[in-house]
Formats: C-alpha cells, structure tokens, sequence
C-alpha cells in the first residue's frame, strides 16, 4: 500500500506539468513571394494576424481574417481610378475586431508606394492617393481608428503577378489618433503574401477553391 501511494504522488506532478505545458505563442508568417494567403504585422508591438470569424446569421458569409479587393479597371461613370487593397482582422480575438487597412490606387507594377493622408474610408471611399488606417479595440471596448498622413511610411510590392495572381509585400508606417491628431502609433514588420485567385475559397457561400 505504500508503495501504491508513493507511485501515485509521482504520478500527479508528471501530470500536472504535461497538462500545463506552454503551447507555442503565435509568430509573424515568414516574408514569401507564393501566394500563401499570410498576413502579420506589430500594432505598436502587439501582433495582428488574421484570424476568420464565424458566418454571419442567414448569410452563410464568413468574417474573414483577409478581404482583398483588386480593381483593374476604373469605375463606370466614376473618376476612381482602378485600386488594391487588402484589410486584415483578428475578428475580435480580443476586445473587438482589431484590424488594418491598406489602399493603393492605380497600382500596376511592383515598387515602392509612398504612404499619403487617410480619410478612414475604404474603397471607392478612399482618398486618390496610397493610404492606411487602422481599428484599435482597448480593453473597455471602446475602438481607435488611427490614419496615415503625408510620407508616414511606405508599401514596397515585391511580387505584382496578375498571371498567377499572386501580390506579395511588405510595410511600415507611423499612424495618428483620428480623434486627438497628436497620439501615434507604429506599425512595424508588416508583410502579406496573396493569392487573389483562391483567397478565401471553399466557404459556405463563397466561391469554390479551384
């Protein structure tokens, strides 16, 4: 009987410590040019990655952690010019959707993209010129959207294919409070890499993968 119970106390700590053990913590994707569908970059040090929310009541259209949007052609009876963008959400992972928000128009070639002065709209919406802002979710769930401003940063498109349809790239940028015009914060290490022809395929409601 003793025996019985030494063996059992041995057994608790092994126990213990298997069932706590740390699970690997979330990293940055790897900077690819394969249209692997990754997106990551530090919000003033806190990691943003994509994360898909649940389908919407009756829609069956799911939250996706990546939306791109790629408009090759100017709008009919519109002076848009034709525009990419790609908006990337952790579909309120933690106090709210947390998410960022990066618009090119007239983009056509990989290169160098200067970022300019955000209004904090989207699409069509958006200023004529290279923007981005972003939602930031405080722990009292109250939402700060913070914009770029004239050569807060830049965009550098490394891969630009519309054969493979694949759109690779990296950014950094410094961004201002909307509301207060004086606090800012830094968006470091950003990188995605697209592939706008099987992006988000396979959902209920969405197009088939091909």
């Amino acid at each position: 009987m003793k025996t019985v119970c030494i063996l059992l106390l041995l057994a608790i700590p092994s126990g213990f410590i298997s069932c706590n053990k740390d699970e690997p913590k979330p990293t940055l994707p790897p900077i690819t040019e394969e249209g692997l569908n990754t997106f990551g970059c530090f919000v003033d040090g806190v990691l943003l990655l994509p994360v898909d929310g649940i389908p919407g009541f009756g829609s069956g259209r799911r939250a996706f952690g990546i939306d791109f949007d790629f408009m090759k052609d100017s709008l009919i009876n519109s002076h848009r010019p034709p525009y990419f963008a790609v908006r990337c959400s952790d579909n309120m992972q933690n106090t709210g959707p947390d998410y960022i928000y990066i618009y090119i128009p007239s983009l056509s070639s990989s290169g160098t993209y200067i970022i300019g002065q955000s209004n904090g709209y989207q699409g069509i919406d958006s200023p004529p010129n290279p923007h981005v802002f972003v939602n930031v979710y405080d722990q009292d769930n109250n939402g700060t959207r913070f914009l770029s401003f004239e050569n807060s940063g830049e965009v550098i498109i490394s891969r630009f294919d519309t054969i493979n349809t694949v759109i690779s790239g990296t950014f950094e940028l410094s961004l201002v409070d909307s509301d207060t015009k004086t606090d800012t914060i830094e968006v470091t290490e950003g990188r995605f890499d697209i592939n706008w022809g099987n992006l988000n395929c396979g959902h209920i409601g969405e197009i088939a993968c091909p």
